[in-house]
């Protein structure tokens, strides 16, 4: 019935695949359990191992990094059941009936996105302030919110498909790093009128990054995201939109201009933890209008 696929990298995983194995236990169904380390650190290979003990777990270890989108097509591909269900390696599953929410959508043509949450309380470091800001402000969203942007909202780290979509409709390969693949794979599915629909059925993200972590993942995003609107002009992210509206207005010059002046203190800012979600959104779109004219 249900293969639960979990990509890890660097991340103590036997919390979460037990708890993963009780659920699916309980609701008596058939399951299996997938985990694929991407060449993790030997110490994380080590504590991951002992999950190999539960019935119906499968543990294997790449022998070089695969990265985010071949490492999902992988784990899609050795799947035995027709029904998918994604799961990042740092979430924390928040309620006992998860594996359960998931049962009434089994079987069906479409993307099933559970969410995403983030602990209530804030960080005592300033050093992780941006990720849990931008985390609980523009990720921790009702399914109600998500469905009005069901592609723009769509997250890799929590989501159910049937298995011979994601066959037909794989991950791109070619996007190198992080950055925007969950999107181009909703952007697809969307072209191909496989609906995408939110449910209440989140996760709690794990570990924060720090605010100098969490800038540099995303300027590799970005840096992904311009490639991805030069070959395509409806893409559908808000940097993209934003910067089509410039180009409208030949306002591209000018924005620009100004926002190249005032990056680094934008930069200051955020790393030191006192910027704003606003400031944060104006180095992202500094960061896209260098990538487009490079």
């Amino acid at each position: 019935m249900l293969s639960i696929l979990i990509p890890v990298y660097n991340h103590a995983i036997s919390k979460l695949v037990t708890e993963l194995h009780d659920q699916c236990a309980r609701a008596k169904i058939q399951f299996e359990i997938l985990v694929f380390d991407d060449f993790s650190k030997q110490k994380y290979k080590d504590v991951n191992k002992e999950i190999e003990n539960l019935l119906g777990v499968n543990y294997l270890e790449m022998g070089s990094n695969l990265g985010r989108s071949k490492i999902r097509n992988k784990l899609a591909k050795t799947a035995f059941y027709p029904n998918l269900l994604f799961l990042d390696s740092d979430s924390k599953v928040s309620s006992r009936n998860f594996i359960k929410n998931y049962l009434p959508y089994i079987n069906t043509q479409q993307a099933i996105c559970g969410g995403r949450i983030y602990k209530n309380k804030k960080p005592k470091s300033n050093s992780k302030l941006l990720h849990w800001t931008y985390g609980t402000k523009r990720e921790s969203l009702t399914a109600k919110k998500r469905q009005k942007k069901a592609s723009a909202y769509f997250h890799t780290n929590n989501f159910l498909i049937a298995r011979d979509i994601i066959l037909k409709h794989s991950f791109d390969e070619t996007v190198d790093g992080y950055g925007y693949e969950d999107l181009l794979f909703a952007h697809v599915l969307e072209s191909q009128n496989i609906p995408v629909l939110h449910i209440d059925n989140p996760v709690v993200h794990g570990k924060l990054e720090t605010n100098t972590e969490f800038l540099e993942k995303h300027s590799k995003a970005v840096s992904n995201l311009a490639s991805l609107y030069q070959k395509d002009k409806k893409f559908p992210a808000r940097l993209c939109q934003m910067y089509g509206k410039l180009e409208d207005f030949n306002a591209v010059r000018f924005v620009r201009n100004f926002l190249d002046k005032n990056r680094n203190s934008y930069y200051d800012k955020l790393v030191s933890g006192k910027g704003s979600l606003h400031q944060f959104d104006k180095y992202r779109l500094s960061l896209f209008m260098q990538a487009m004219h490079n």
